[in-house]
C-alpha cells in the first residue's frame, strides 16, 4: 500500500517541532542545559521553549534563526515572551536594528512554503539537531 502523502499543515507541525529541536540543542552546554534568553534562568534544554520575538504566525520570520531563542516557560508563556528584553538581546547578539528589522518583516507579504522547501527545511534542521546534540 502507498505511503500516505502529508498535507501542508502537517509538514508545517513536523518542521515546528524539529525547528524547536534544533534551536533548543543549538543554545544547550554539553550537559544539557540552555540559558533563557530574556531571564537568565538555567534550565535542561528538554524543558525550554523555542520562544519567538515576533510571533509565529508570521511566516517571514516563523524560521528566522534570529527570531526565534530558548526562554524559559514563564517568560515564554506567562510572561508573553518579555519583548523588551528579547529585543535588547537581539540587538546585542546580531547587532543594533535586528530587533526593528525582524518587527518589519512581520508585515512583509510572504508566499505560502511549498511542500518541497518544507521538506528541505525538515532535513535541515534534523541535521543540525544531530549535530549539536553530537558535540
Amino acid at each position: 500500500m502507498a505511503k500516505k502523502t502529508k498535507t501542508l499543515s502537517q509538514l508545517k507541525r513536523q518542521l515546528d517541532a524539529i525547528f524547536s529541536k534544533a534551536i533548543r540543542l543549538r543554545a544547550a552546554d554539553p550537559d544539557g542545559f540552555v540559558q533563557c534568553f530574556t531571564c537568565d534562568r538555567v534550565l535542561s534544554w528538554k524543558e525550554a521553549h523555542a520562544g519567538h520575538f515576533v510571533s509565529r504566525r508570521y511566516l517571514a520570520t516563523r524560521f528566522d534563526e534570529r527570531n526565534v531563542q530558548v526562554q524559559c516557560a514563564g517568560c515564554n508563556t506567562f510572561h508573553a515572551g518579555r519583548t523588551w528584553e528579547f529585543g535588547k538581546n537581539l540587538n546585542k547578539i546580531y547587532g543594533m536594528g535586528t530587533a526593528e528589522l525582524l518587527k518589519a518583516m512581520e508585515r512583509r507579504p510572504h508566499q505560502k512554503i511549498q511542500r518541497h522547501e518544507y521538506l528541505e527545511l525538515i532535513e535541515r534542521y534534523k541535521r543540525k539537531s544531530e549535530q549539536s546534540a553530537a558535540e
